[in-house]
């Protein structure tokens, strides 16, 4: 498997080299597919909450247009400062994910 890579441009699109493709079995069990490159653009978008028990706490993700739509909007990682991307994967409570740390 090749190394994966998403860069994100100031200009407001983003190149996504050699990405992990998986699909899913009917008991919804993962398995590698294969690895697709894309491009187009990004922009941030509220992603929902999340009920941490003492209140909800919004969260923040990313559209990216010309994405497979299971790789379409990932959630922006890091408590203060954005330091990543998790792409998740089947339900959001399995913690099937792929996740990138900022370089």
């Amino acid at each position: 498997m090749r190394k994966s890579k998403i860069t994100l441009l100031a200009n407001g699109t983003y190149v996504a080299e050699n990405f992990p493709t998986f699909t899913a079995d009917s008991a919804g069990n993962y398995k590698f597919a294969g690895q697709v490159s894309f491009a187009g653009k990004w922009r941030i978008q509220a992603g929902g909450f999340v009920d941490s028990g003492s209140g909800n706490t919004a969260f923040f993700g990313l559209l990216l247009e010309g994405a497979p739509e299971s790789l379409a909007n990932p959630t922006i990682k890091g408590d203060e400062i954005p330091d990543g991307l998790i792409f998740g994967f089947g339900d959001p409570d399995s913690g099937e994910a792929i996740v990138f740390s900022k370089r």
